[in-house]
């Protein structure tokens, strides 16, 4: 879909407009969309459209171009006040909202009832401390072009309004069990300044989401893991790992590296697990600092 879209309000509420450029060079009004409060943000992916509400957080669209029309595909049915959205791939939406959290939902494209496939599955959610205003897909460093043994996928950056930047990109769910693991065991060997609880009150670092190789499983990200709280609710966050945590590996001793690596197991490459290494961890968390 390569046509202007535009979000306009109308009669107290705001409309979704797609627009077609005629032969005469004028904006036509093609097809639109009324079921909003106040949609304050848009994103596109080939067809698809996302929309950002200000209190019905994010619902998916799809535009139909032989009818001319638009489709609700998908909605999130929390009330949630949004800041900034974006598509992380066909399947997996990032939000973020006004009280500082950041969240991931997902399409369901295997469910077998209307309903089920009708609604955004909540999938990832954490606090993250700052109000983000932007998400954009990008890359602070240059990509590495060689071998990397912690492969990544895809790079979206985003900002807040007190200044700070963070990055979002994938990691496969083999990985992501690993990095949970390592997680644990810093946690259990680390403890933060005031021994507040990691769980409680985390700083910020980069931010990975994790997606099966087929990118159809649940999406979590590599950052502070303080549970997901608002007005309304808090809950434990889920899906998630501390970029920051699992950085801090780099500055243990030896003797502190090898309490925590004891026992940790890793893909050996055919499917089997076996024990890792001190050096062996080393690495993938050297090759996790190079993506940002």
């Amino acid at each position: 879909m390569k046509k202007p879209l535009q979000l306009q309000r109308q009669r107290g509420k705001t409309e979704v407009r797609l627009y077609e450029w005629t032969a005469e060079k004028e904006l036509r009004t093609e097809c639109n969309h009324y079921n909003n409060i106040m949609a304050l943000y848009l994103k596109t992916k080939g067809d698809f459209i996302l929309v950002g509400d200000l209190m019905r957080s994010v619902l998916l669209l799809a535009y139909k171009p032989m009818e001319g029309n638009f489709e609700e595909i998908a909605r999130d049915f929390n009330p949630n006040w949004m800041s900034a959205i974006e598509i992380l791939d066909d399947d997996n939406f990032l939000g973020a909202e006004n009280a500082f959290n950041l969240f991931v939902c997902q399409k369901d494209s295997a469910a077998t009832t209307d309903e089920e496939r009708q609604h955004l599955q909540e999938v990832g959610a954490f606090h993250l401390g700052e109000f983000v205003n932007v998400f954009c897909h990008g890359s602070l460093v240059l990509q590495n072009l060689g071998e990397s043994s912690t492969p990544t996928q895809g790079s979206v950056l985003f900002g807040t309004v007190n200044g700070m930047i963070g990055l979002v990109t994938s990691l496969s769910e083999g990985w992501y069990s690993l990095l949970l693991d390592l997680q644990t065991r810093l946690n259990k060997v680390i403890k933060s300044v005031g021994k507040i609880e990691h769980s409680l009150y985390p700083s910020h670092i980069q931010t990975v989401t994790r997606t099966d190789t087929t990118c159809t499983d649940c999406c979590g990200c590599l950052w502070k893991t303080k549970s997901f709280h608002t007005e309304r609710k808090t809950e434990q966050a889920t899906g998630f790992i501390d970029g920051d945590l699992i950085e801090s590996f780099l500055d243990l001793g030896r003797a502190k590296m090898q309490e925590v690596v004891s026992t940790l197991q890793i893909d050996d490459g055919s499917g089997m697990k076996r024990e890792a290494t001190v050096d062996e961890v080393i690495k993938i968390v050297e090759e996790l600092t190079r993506i940002h």
